[in-house]
């Protein structure tokens, strides 16, 4: 099920036990897959040791923990590292959010300037062979720009 992969991958991806337990407790109990692949108490039975079945209670404590040293073959990385990791990332997250904004509002290339600015130009008119006087006007935010040409008097 997808939703089971997913809650796999978060359990790994964030090795914080607090939300590795709310993750598998709030999963198991609403997935009925995965409650149907938990062991039953009689599968369990077996596992359990019962105090008459030890014969010296001395040994048991440093047996449990050599057993349990040997049985470690994932090491995770601690909270530490990644907290570091986090930070990182949100600061990279940061600092591109920054260089957006200040490409978008600081180029200079805002509604004030001329798009066509270099690119119009009129060096002489004549209406009925006199010269005449041009006057540009171009709407505010608008591509569109009126010449009005009126003779000189």
């Amino acid at each position: 099920m997808l939703k089971c992969r997913l809650i796999d991958f978060l359990f790994k991806f964030f090795p914080i036990k607090r939300w590795q337990g709310f993750l598998i407790r709030s999963h198991i109990q609403k997935c009925p897959a995965c409650l149907g692949k938990l062991a039953d108490a009689e599968e369990v039975k077996s596992f359990l040791i019962q105090e008459s079945e030890i014969e010296n209670l001395e040994d048991l404590w440093p047996a449990v923990k050599a057993r349990q040293g040997e049985g470690r073959g994932d090491v995770r990385i601690p909270l530490r590292r990644w907290r570091w990791v986090f930070a990182s990332a949100f600061l990279a997250v940061a600092f591109a959010g920054l260089v957006w904004i200040s490409i978008i509002f600081f180029s200079g290339r805002g509604p004030s300037e001329d798009p066509l600015k270099g690119q119009f130009q009129i060096n002489f008119i004549e209406i009925e062979n006199e010269p005449a006087q041009a006057y540009v006007f171009r709407p505010q935010d608008s591509n569109t720009y009126f010449v009005w040409v009126e003779k000189k008097s």
